[in-house]
C-alpha cells in the first residue's frame, strides 16, 4: 500500500506542478529591443521658380540732336522704335519660323552718335554704332543650325 500512497503522493505533486505551470506566466525571454528611432524628419523641398521666357532686348543709346527714327523686330514683323535712351523686349522665338532679329536707327540731320545692340539673357549678341550725317546704327542676329543666335 505505501506504493500506492507513495504513487498517489508523486501524481497529487506532479498535477499540482502542472495546474502551476499551466496558470503562471511563463518566464520572460530575454528580448533585445532595436533603439528607439526618431521620427522621420520633413524636409520642406522648395517649389521651383519657373524660368522666365527668354526674351530679345533691342536698345539704342546716345544723343540725337534732330532724332531718331528707330525700327526694331523680326523678319516677320517691322515696328517702330521711340526716343533716346530706347529700349524694347520681344519673346524669344525657338521655333525656326523666325529667321532673325534687328533694329536700325537713324539720325535725323547731321549732327549725333548712337549705338544700337540687340541682347538675350542680357548677353549682347550683336551691336553697331552711328555718327552724324543722317548715318545708320544696325544690329542683327540670326539663328544656326544648332539653335544658337549670333550676329550676321
Amino acid at each position: 500500500m505505501r506504493w500506492r500512497t507513495l504513487g498517489a503522493a508523486a501524481a497529487a505533486t506532479l498535477l499540482a506542478a502542472t495546474v502551476a505551470a499551466c496558470g503562471a506566466p511563463a518566464p520572460k525571454a530575454h528580448r533585445q529591443t532595436a533603439p528607439a528611432t526618431a521620427a522621420p524628419v520633413v524636409v520642406p523641398t522648395a517649389t521651383p521658380t519657373p524660368t522666365p521666357p527668354a526674351v530679345v532686348t533691342f536698345s539704342v543709346t546716345g544723343t540725337a540732336p534732330e532724332g531718331v527714327s528707330i525700327t526694331y523686330g523680326t523678319d516677320n514683323s517691322n515696328l517702330n522704335g521711340g526716343a533716346l535712351p530706347w529700349a524694347a523686349t520681344l519673346p524669344l522665338d525657338n521655333s525656326g519660323k523666325v529667321l532673325y532679329y534687328d533694329v536700325s536707327a537713324q539720325l535725323q540731320g547731321p549732327d549725333g552718335s548712337i549705338a544700337c545692340s540687340i541682347s538675350i539673357g542680357g548677353k549682347v549678341i550683336s551691336s553697331g554704332t552711328a555718327a552724324g550725317n543722317y548715318n545708320i546704327c544696325s544690329a542683327q542676329i540670326g539663328q544656326g543650325l544648332d539653335g544658337t543666335w549670333s550676329s550676321e
